[in-house]
């Protein structure tokens, strides 16, 4: 599981008593917790080292699993495939992505989720994140402030959610691309909302 932080950008015209709950309306679709899924296999996400390799991989070459999810959803009763056919491909790439990499290890070999077989089923999305609180720096709350300020300066952050409902984290970028490219990205997004105000929340992947 990767720690970290997000940044969540939201309107400056909102009032001081309501942004918590305009976070949380940003954040709760993305978060792991929020929806069952049909069951399906992954990476033991639980006892196998290389799970969260498996897992981007998956999301690279196939397609995110969140927005599967709810492209499957949109088929109507009579169109809609069988699940396990329709996840197939991703559940594959995720698992034998996870086993070709030299990282590839099992922790547990009694594992309440593979029992150390390394495939877990799960109905969860396992690509989701969940939030923690603000984040406190240096002994100071540091949780809000002007995006304009972020647009000159680089930082660690692993998300950043946008007004438009939509999250951009540094796993979405292909581990081919160039290292700034996340960088780049961010700040293109900084640049664009630089009049809005963005709140850092603490975050577990």
């Amino acid at each position: 599981m990767t720690k970290g932080f997000a940044l969540v950008l939201i309107p400056s015209s909102t009032p001081a008593e309501e942004i918590e709950r305009a976070v949380s309306d940003l954040l709760d679709p993305h978060a792991s917790y929020m929806e069952s899924f049909e069951p399906y296999q992954v990476p033991c996400v639980n006892c196998c080292v290389s799970a969260d390799i498996g897992i981007r991989e998956a999301n690279e070459r196939v397609g995110d699993f969140h927005r599967l999810w709810h492209i499957y959803l949109s088929f109507s009763d009579e169109k809609r495939p069988d699940w396990k056919s329709y996840i197939g491909d991703w559940e594959k790439t995720a698992i034998d992505a996870a086993r070709s990499s030299p990282h590839y290890k099992l922790l547990a070999p009694q594992c309440d989720l593979c029992n150390g077989t390394g495939i877990g089923t799960v109905t969860y999305n396992v690509s989701g994140i969940n939030y923690e609180g603000r984040a406190m720096t240096e002994n100071t709350w540091d949780y809000l402030g002007p995006v304009k300020e972020l647009a000159e300066n680089s930082g660690s952050y692993e998300i950043v959610v946008t007004p438009d409902g939509q999250a951009h984290d540094r796993w979405s970028v292909p581990r081919s691309a160039k290292k700034d490219e996340w960088e780049a990205r961010t700040q293109e997004i900084f640049r664009k909302y630089e009049e809005y105000i963005v709140y850092k929340v603490f975050i577990n992947k």
